[in-house]
């Protein structure tokens, strides 16, 4: 409870081998954002059945009346599966290995902007991913911060024409892997290579 008598609405719902933590959809009040940590490698596991179902009565007492997760595995899609869990969007999970330089024309003015630096470009970049994303999908401001921290480091880089952002991406970096957390284009401007450039 919190010191006004209130159940809370965000906090950790479970520490352990995994480390769980919910908060608000950014469009849906009634609806909980359950953040699994690690959960797209296929290494994760849930814990044991009733640890799950604590997490559900938790979020349940907080008030929430529906869940959504974070990405997930396939593993662990098939594991939720079975405590009532249905897949809200399928995403496509691709991988390349990258030993030599992308062999698209960088141009010279594209540079990446590091996070403490971002605040200066981040109502654009949300503006953007709402228009892009649409209003259910759309990042707000927390979880932004959450595609950042995703990863060991991480950068955004932008795309604009004329001072009018056009495109964004946010990429990291764990161990020698990379990731692509985000990427979004204006719908104006899309199809117009825009976002392999980014991608390069």
């Amino acid at each position: 409870m919190s010191m006004t008598g209130r159940p809370p609405r965000s906090g950790v719902v479970w520490s352990g081998p995994l480390h769980v933590r919910a908060r608000p959809w950014p469009t849906s009040p009634d609806c909980a954002f359950l953040l699994i940590g690690a959960s797209h490698h296929s290494s994760t596991s849930l814990p044991a059945p009733h640890h799950v179902g604590e997490w559900l009565s938790t979020l349940s007492d907080w008030g929430y009346r529906r869940v959504r997760t974070n990405a997930v595995s396939d593993d662990l899609a098939t594991a939720l599966h079975g405590h009532g869990f249905t897949v809200a969007q399928d995403l496509a999970l691709l991988r390349r290995a990258h030993h030599d330089a992308p062999r698209y024309d960088i141009p010279r003015d594209a540079r990446p902007h590091p996070v403490r630096r971002l605040s200066v470009h981040s109502a654009d970049i949300l503006d953007l991913d709402d228009v892009a994303f649409g209003n259910e999908w759309r990042l707000d401001a927390e979880s932004l911060a959450d595609a950042l921290a995703a990863t060991s480091s991480a950068r955004v880089w932008v795309s604009r024409r004329d001072d009018t952002l056009e495109g964004f991406v946010v990429a990291g970096l764990t161990g020698r892997t990379g990731y692509v957390q985000r990427l979004a284009v204006h719908p104006s401007v899309r199809r117009s290579g825009v976002a392999s450039r980014l991608v390069a």
